[in-house]
């Protein structure tokens, strides 16, 4: 399929498609930050307490 055959639907679906995997990588990297940022915290308390 060439660039003049794709209609506007396509072209729509295509950046939606883009735009949700912008965003599921987002929360992934927000949700693997948090996890860091607690596990981070864990240890810094139990070596505190220890």
């Amino acid at each position: 399929m060439t660039p003049m055959e794709t209609t506007d639907a396509d072209t729509a679906r295509v950046e939606t498609a883009l735009l949700e995997g912008q965003w599921a990588g987002r929360i992934v990297a927000s949700g693997f930050v948090a996890l860091a940022t607690g596990l981070t915290w864990m240890f810094a308390a139990s070596a505190m307490i220890g």
